[in-house]
């Protein structure tokens, strides 16, 4: 199996230190290795994602497996004035209402996902909720990462999230526990703990994990969790972004980790390939400019799942704050 990593931030890797080991010093996944076979493709626009049974303006929408169902998880979520039924023609400038974080589901037709837990107004509430009693307010930010199937069985999986206390900065990074219940995702559990109240890793002193990308691998019981530097890492800038990535089986099973730094966001879409999500990972191939960018373009998806043969590939992207944009590679 050949993985896919879709990128709107090209990625350059970060020396190994000079303490590594003879082992380490020999196999250096974080450098581009080999020879990128993507060349000959076309990318169509296909339009923007807008909500089938809501109206709102959303980022993210990254995108995961709960018993064979595809959703989407979504940031800040701000809702249409009543009675604007298309997001194009609302002005987002007068604030109407907004939660932190929605959940939606994808299924075959991305460009209109559907929505979850609608109040009396048609419009999503919040997904992941706060909770009082670890001293969070509901202007806390819950950013989240694709959900991870852990019980196809039981449509359970976990969503990483990073907790945003806004002028506060971030507390860190948790697990929710997620199960499928009356048709719809729903958190029945958060991560917690004495030191750490509502999520497991400390965003001071640990790597973010999960709170760039999740992703649970269908062919091994591993999750990869891929995060930023903690809030302490020395040399790190908005231009040299550390990052970290752990796969995991459980709390306690760190197998492998991986370094890199990031440039700024670009408008360029890039494709890169690996044998396993460890790499070795070629260079990036970048195929497609976003026309028009807004004020920036981040969080790629991709929904791989829509077309199992890979000869088409279905992405998307933040083109903030316009609109989450969809896109069409075909191969060959």
């Amino acid at each position: 199996m050949i993985s896919i990593l879709l990128s709107v931030l090209p990625l350059l890797s970060q020396p190994l230190s000079s303490t590594a080991s003879p082992l380490q010093k020999r196999i250096d996944n974080t450098q581009p290795s080999g020879i990128n076979p993507i060349s000959n493709f076309h990318v169509d626009s296909l339009g923007d994602q807008t909500s089938a049974n809501s109206c709102v303006n959303r980022d993210l929408g990254f995108t995961g497996a709960l018993g064979g169902t595809y959703y989407a998880v979504y940031g800040d979520t701000s809702w249409c004035a009543s009675g604007v039924s298309d997001p194009s023609k609302n002005n987002f400038a007068v604030f109407s209402g907004m939660v932190r974080d929605t959940i939606a589901q994808v299924g075959n037709d991305p460009l209109h996902p559907t929505d979850f837990n609608l109040n009396s107004g048609d419009r999503p509430q919040q997904f992941i909720p706060f909770n009082a009693s670890w001293s969070e307010t509901q202007d806390f930010g819950f950013g989240g990462t694709s959900p991870c199937a852990t019980d196809d069985s039981k449509s359970q999986g976990v969503v990483y999230y990073v907790i945003n206390a806004n002028n506060a900065g971030l507390r860190g990074v948790g697990v929710a526990l997620v199960e499928v219940q009356n048709g719809a995702p729903t958190v029945i559990q958060r991560s917690t703990s004495d030191s750490t109240p509502g999520y497991w890793w400390s965003a001071n002193t640990t790597a973010r994990y999960g709170d760039v990308v999740a992703y649970r691998d269908q062919n091994s019981e591993y999750i990869y969790a891929l995060g930023g530097a903690p809030n302490s890492a020395q040399g790190f800038t908005d231009q040299q972004d550390g990052g970290h990535v752990e796969r995991r089986t459980g709390p306690d099973s760190l197998e492998s980790r991986i370094q890199f730094k990031s440039e700024p966001a670009t408008a360029n879409i890039a494709l890169r390939t690996a044998p396993s999500p460890e790499g070795p990972w070629t260079d990036d191939k970048v195929i497609y400019t976003v026309p028009n960018p807004a004020q920036m373009v981040y969080a790629g998806v991709a929904y791989p799942y829509l077309d199992e043969s890979g000869k088409t590939l279905t992405i998307a992207v933040t083109n903030y704050p316009r609109a989450i944009e969809i896109y069409k590679v075909t191969f060959g």
